[in-house]
This record gives structure tokens, sequence and C-alpha cells, in this order.
């Protein structure tokens, strides 16, 4: 940041990046789009018939666009301060859109009457478009469809009897994707323009203008600053006086406080006063460690398709999760290789000669349905297979044949390593995924048995999954709203919020070792606060989830790490040291919880885009074009309403629900039939879920069918059958499951090894001096087998579980149990 360039480079530089974030936004983000209207002309109009909750008015239409921003329906009679109900159907009939839009006080009718969408579809597919009044009588106009200008409309439906002869009058507005043409005469464009300014700075500094050198740091703050202030003029302007997101002031002085404290911090980063210490990432930095960072983005690219498999609903999409999860392992370990490894005879005649083997390999298979990406994905792991294999073979027979293994085997820990995946293989039961894990777990020793830079493995692990953590939560600041009914447990980008809460387990623990880690590395804590602005933003999420479980694994793991970081400090006042950093975590959470919440409510109602998972369409769902301050979205006093009865047990929640689900009492429909039908029985089962009171939510008599129906070998299928004689998906709880799914033999050996792990780990790290990151297996075990009483997230393709076995897999090697080794 001290170091100094020339005015003109400086300028260039920004242009450059200017320059590149138009172009990825033309393409390939496709961020900037072309508008297309297919309008009705509103000549020769005529009156509908009454359009209400007995009867519907559909029409079809032909989609002109990849995605409808707004239609503009031409409303016959006077519905000022009414309510109109929209609904967007697809081809087979599925509700994909449904809103109530409240019709302005000064709309004059009959006109356009506007209504937001913002629905990405699929140009050229049919979809259908309903319009209702509800309780109140609407009108709308229709035209010949003989003579209509619309190339979008088709024909009508009156209470599903065809009407040939009419169309709705109805204008369509579509952002439709540029041509390859304009996206070469965009691009052509912004070239040229940056080109030629670029060119004229050239030629002007130093000639002109003088071209002084100017610190790196003041290029940020001038570039910086005013966009900070812009932006957070803007949202506080919105937030009051616009009113955008709520009328009530505590939520807008709540909504102020947070985008203050963030603003405060952005600037305080910018403006620090630095001195010649080098700051968090520089330039010299990645050029040294870009194989780290690489490797640690692969190891996200491994979560977030964890994630995917965790949401998945079908086998096929488990199967489809697993082999890309695979993927992204083996370019983990090909990311870890150095130059000579990579250029090798071998890897040459595999890179030509594996193209047409997993080509023809998964050939046969184009076009059939599920099977093409099966076996593309397959071919994929060939592929890179080949090439982790090549490695290894080639690398141990190197190191053999010289006599030079770098690192001796573990053989204290090693065996009952072996022993347990040798017994959970055997004992499988017909289930893959036990020989998947022994892969996964071969594969990385066989690659930290020949890696000189093994010790750095744990700080790329951590890495990984706090990269994976800010995918995460850019993905629901973008997509996934704070519902303030039936989800007001905040599940993120999971479908469930008990995995949400074991996945934020995990990423607390990983910041938490980062942090601790660079808290001994650095003589000042200014460094820290990036780390401490981020376990904040995690931990506020955990509270957010309303996870009781998840606020233990938590709270133990986080005493477990501080408690192995004082201890390893030789300095006396060892238990001042401990509850100070407890005081400061506590304290950062109080502090950041308001930036949290508040983005958290604010940015997915500005973006606008929700991603709804298949069982949420219901009364409360929140779709494209819901106005920002509309009270399906969770604010503050619902939250401590919500929080304290959830998590306290004072008050009750669910009385706010019944008024949201049945605003009625003699009414028995929740709202859009045919939205509520999609639903089916999960909307049911939430809505269940919302008024149980039983602290365990069902699990205890889950526990008691497992328990009862466990035996010495365990079972084939996963579920035990419940008192209602139904099955179980799983046990909610690792200990449980392992036992039915393995045996009582094999599962009280589970118990001992996971206790063994942890306590040796401990040791190790007490013994260790030269890898601290060690720390991540006491801390992430102890997280794990708390989180693990409750849900099931002992599996390969779990985050947890996937991060767990990719950090005791290590302890087999000598290197971090020996202090003389490098």
């Amino acid at each position: 940041m001290n170091t100094y360039i020339k005015k003109s480079q400086a300028i260039i530089y920004i242009l450059a990046t200017i320059a590149i974030l138009l172009l990825v936004s033309i393409w390939p983000l496709r961020l900037i789009n072309r508008w297309s209207v297919s309008a009705s002309k509103p000549d020769k109009i005529v009156s509908s018939a009454v359009c209400n909750d007995e009867h519907v008015m559909a029409q079809v239409f032909v989609s002109d666009g990849n995605k409808l921003k707004s239609v503009d329906v031409y409303i016959y009679n006077d519905m000022s301060g009414k309510e109109i109900e929209f609904t967007l159907y697809d081809g087979t009939l599925t509700g994909i859109y449904s809103k109530k839009i409240t019709v302005d006080n000064g709309f004059k009718a009959p006109g356009f009457f506007h209504i937001p969408i913002k629905m990405d579809i699929d140009r050229g597919m049919a979809y259908i478009a309903s319009v209702s009044g509800g309780e109140n009588d609407l009108y709308v106009g229709l035209e010949s469809h003989f003579e209509t200008t619309n190339a979008s409309a088709l024909t009508i439906a009156y209470d599903g009897i065809e009407d040939a002869d009419h169309n709705m009058v109805m204008n369509y507005n579509y952002a439709v994707e540029l041509m390859w043409w304009q996206i070469i005469i965009a691009y052509s464009v912004i070239l040229l323009i940056i080109s030629a300014i670029i060119y004229i700075i050239r030629k002007t500094f130093g000639t002109r203008f003088p071209d002084k050198n100017i610190k790196v740091q003041k290029i940020f703050q001038y570039t910086l600053n005013p966009i900070v202030i812009f932006v957070t003029s803007v949202l506080l302007w919105m937030i009051f006086p616009r009113q955008t997101f709520s009328h009530k002031p505590i939520n807008n002085i709540f909504w102020y406080i947070g985008v203050l404290l963030f603003s405060a911090f952005l600037l305080y980063e910018i403006n620090y006063k630095r001195s010649d210490e080098k700051p968090l990432i520089t330039m010299e930095y990645i050029k040294s460690n870009y194989r780290g960072l690489f490797t640690s983005i692969a190891v996200s690219g491994m979560l977030w398709y964890c994630f995917e498999y965790m949401n998945g609903l079908y086998d096929i999409h488990h199967e489809y999760a697993a082999r890309r999860i695979l993927i992204w392992f083996l370019v983990t370990l090909i990311s870890t290789y150095k130059k000579d490894e990579i250029l090798r005879v071998s890897n040459a005649i595999w890179l030509l000669v594996g193209i047409p083997i997993v080509y023809f390999y998964a050939k046969p298979y184009f076009g059939v349905n599920e099977l093409e990406t099966t076996y593309t994905l397959n071919a994929y792991i060939i592929y890179f297979g080949g090439f982790v294999l090549l490695n290894i073979v080639l690398s141990l027979f190197k190191l053999i044949s010289k006599k030079k293994m770098c690192v001796q085997i573990n053989w204290i820990y090693a065996i009952p390593f072996t022993i347990f995946f040798i017994g959970i293989c055997i004992l499988s039961n017909t289930r893959a995924w036990p020989g998947y894990m022994t892969a996964i777990v071969a594969l990385l020793i066989a690659r930290l048995l020949i890696w000189e830079e093994r010790t750095k493995w744990y700080s790329i692990l951590c890495d990984g999954i706090i990269i994976n953590f800010l995918c995460m939560m850019v993905f629901s600041l973008l997509h996934r709203p704070y519902y303030g009914y039936i989800y007001h447990r905040y599940n993120m980008a999971y479908m469930t919020v008990t995995m949400t809460a074991t996945h934020l387990t995990l990423c607390m623990m990983a910041i938490t070792v980062k942090m601790y880690i660079k808290s001994r590395e650095n003589d000042g804590n200014r460094k820290l606060l990036p780390y401490l602005l981020l376990f904040g933003i995690i931990a506020d999420y955990s509270i957010m989830t309303m996870s009781r479980t998840g606020y233990l694994a938590i709270i133990c793991a986080i005493g477990v790490a501080t408690l192995l970081t004082v201890c390893k400090n030789k300095s006396t006042g060892k238990l001042y040291e401990f509850f100070s950093k407890i005081l400061i975590l506590i304290a950062t959470t109080i502090v950041v919880f308001p930036i949290t919440f508040t983005f958290t409510r604010i940015l997915p109602a500005l973006n606008d885009d929700p991603i709804i998972y298949d069982y949420e369409p219901a009364i409360v769902t929140i779709y494209k074009g819901t106005s920002p301050d509309y009270e399906y979205y969770m604010d503050l006093p619902r939250f401590i309403e919500c929080f304290g009865s959830k998590v306290f047990g004072i008050g009750d929640a669910t009385v706010s629900v019944d008024r949201i689900l049945f605003p009625d009492i003699n009414a028995e429909y929740y709202g859009s039939g045919i939205i509520l039908a999609s639903a089916g029985d999960d909307f049911e089962e939430i809505y269940e879920i919302e008024h149980k009171q039983e602290i365990s939510n069902g699990r205890f008599d889950i526990y008691r069918s497992y328990l009862e129906q466990t035996n010495l070998w365990g079972h084939e299928k996963m579920g035990a059958i419940l008192d209602d004689g139904s099955e179980a998906t799983h046990a909610h709880n690792i200990y449980l499951q392992v036992i039915y799914d393995h045996g009582w033999i094999f599962g009280i050996y589970f118990m001992l090894f996971m206790a063994f792990t942890w306590i040796y780990s401990i040791i190790i790290f007490r013994k260790n001096k030269n890898t601290p990151y060690i720390m991540v297996v006491p801390v992430f075990m102890m997280g794990f087998l708390v989180a693990g009483l409750v849900e099931w997230i002992f599996h390969p393709c779990n985050p947890f579980g996937l991060a767990v076995i990719l950090g005791i897999a290590p302890l087999v090697l000598k290197v971090w149990v020996n202090e003389k080794s490098n």
C-alpha cells in the first residue's frame, strides 16, 4: 500500500478494471441485456366477463425472451385501492409465480396496469397468465385475436372454456440476451474507447500534465471512498425517509445502525494510515502462493457440491453431486503439483490419449436423458483421475527406488485408522459411500506422502471452508430472502435449517482457528479486524438459524480452540487471557449483528431474484416482484418474537403464523389454490413443525425406534420403522445411525475411534511446534461430535463429514507428530 506508481499507470489500471467488468458483464455473465416488447394496441377493446375467485381468465402466450421483466394488463373497470391477483404457470400447469398487487388510488381506468415480475423463462416456450380480482370483480380488456399486433399472445380461456377469437390486451416486457454479433460490437466499442483513452493518457501525461508518483493507498482512497459514501447514502435514503423496506421506526433505526457500522468498517480499512507493514494480500503473496490459493478454491468447490448433495431431493441429484465432489477433489490434488510434476511425459501422453478414451466412453449415452450427465461426469472423473494416479504411481516408484521417502508412517494412529476404514467397508451392507470415502482418504494420503508442502494442507483446508462460506453468503444475499413466517429460522442456501446450522458450525471452526493462529503471527491486532468481522457474520447467521444444538456445538468447539491457544502460550495470566478472548468474540458477535441482519434483510429484497425450492411455495412465499416492505419478510420485532419463542420458550410465535395463514377464521383456503397444491403435504408438515412444542422436535421418538431395531451387523436400509409405520429418512444422530447401519460392534468402535482421534490430536497439538494448524483436528472434531448428536453428518458428501475425514487423514503421517520434521 505504501509503494508508489505513476499517476498515468494508476488511471490505466482503473480503466482496465472497468473495461474487464463491463466485458464480463456482457459475456459470459450476460448481465447486460436488450429490451424487447410484445405489445397490444389499445384499439377496438371490449370488456371481458368478470374475473374473481369464482371465475378465472387465463391467457396463453409464447415467450419471446429469456426473462419476463414485467407485464402491463389493460384493466377495464375502476380497481383503485383494490388487489389484483396475477399468477403465472408453465406448460405443465405448474404455478411458478403468484402475487397480489394493490392498485394505486390514483390509477385511472380503463388503462394499462404495470405488474413487475422479473422471472427467468425459456424463450419460445408456452406459458399461461391468469388475472383475477380475488374477492372483487375485475374486468380486463380483450381484443380480436385475428387483429392483434402482439406476437406473444395466443388464445384465452374463461373458466376452462377456450375462446379462440380473443386475447387479453397485455404487453409483455422481456429482457433478451445479446446475439453473438451484438456482443462482438459491444466488445469492440468498449475496447476501442478504453484504448483511445489510454493512448491519450500516455501521450499527455509527462508532457502536458505532470506524471507524478502516487501511493497505492491513495489510489484506493480516491477510487473507493466516493463509492462507499455514495452507496451508503443511497441505502440510508432508501431506509429513511423513503422507507423502502419498512414503515416501523425500530426497523429503520436498526438498519441505519447496520449500514453505518459496515460503512465505517470499510472506510477505516481504506483510509487507515499504513506503515511499512505488508497488507493482508499482496501481489507478491499471490505470485508465490497461487497454487495454494487455487487449491483452496478447489476445496471450496468440493464443499459447494456437498451443499448440492444435501439439497438433492432425488437419488439422481445425489449421484450427480457425488461425482462433482470427486471431480473437484481430483482437481484439488492436481492443483498441488509442482512444475516438474506437471511437465511429465506420461502426463502429456494421457493429455492426448485420454480425451478420445473418455469421449468414446460417454458418446453412446449422449442425448439419453439422465444417463448423458452421469456418463459425462464419469468421463471427467476418469480423465482427471488418470493424471492423479499416474502422478502418485510414478512419484512413489521414484522415491522408493531412491529410498528417499519424504515422510514416515505414524503407526500409533495409522493402525486404528486403517481398521476403521476396513471395518466400515466390510460392513457397508450394500452402501457405496464407505468405499467412496475410503478412496478419497487413500488418494489424499498418497498425495501427502510425496507432497513437499504437505504441512500447508490444514491452512488450505481452512481457507477453502472460508471461501465456500463467502460464496454461500453471496448466493444467499442475492437469492434467499429471510422469511418472517414458517421459515423464520434462516436456512440460507440449504433446504433445512439443521444443515445450515451444522455447516455454519464448520465455518465457525475454520475462521476461529485461522484467527487465533494469525493473532500469534502479528504483533498488532488491527489486521485481525477482517477475521473478526467474518467471525461475527458467521456467528450471527448461526444465531438466525435458532438451532440450540448448533449453539452448543459452536460454544464447545470455540471453547476448545481458545483453551488450546491459551495453554500453548507460555505467558502467565492464562485464565485472564482465556476469558478476554471469549469476551472479544462475544462482543464481536453483538456489534456485527446489526450488519448481518440488515444486509440479510435488505439485499435480497433489492436484488429481487429469489430462488424458491420445491417444497417452499405457500401463501407466505416471497416471489419476484414482491414489495421490499411486504410483511412476509423478516423484521426485527418478528425476529425477537421468534427467537424468544424458539430458543428461550418465551411467548408463542405461532400466533403470528395463524394470523397470516388464517386471516379469516371461517376461511379454509391458504391463498392461491394452484400454488399451494404444488407444496402438497410438505406445506402441512412445515406447518405442523412450526406448531410443535416438543424440545426434540420429534427426535426422541426416532431415537427410540432406531435403538429398538439395532443388531450386531447392521441393516441394508438406512431408515428405521417408526411407531406410525412410516420409515424414517435417517436417525438425526451419527452414533445411532452408524450402529443401525453397520451394527453394534462397529458402532462401538466408531465411538471409541472418534474419542481417540480427538484426544490424540490434542496431544499432538500440544507437542508440535512447527505446524500450529494441527489444532484444526481437535477443534473440528469437537464441533463434529457435538453437532452429530442431533444430525446425520457422518458422510463424505456432507460438508462437515468431508472436512473431518480430510482433517484426520494426515494424522497417519509422522510429519505432524515429529517436532523435528520440516
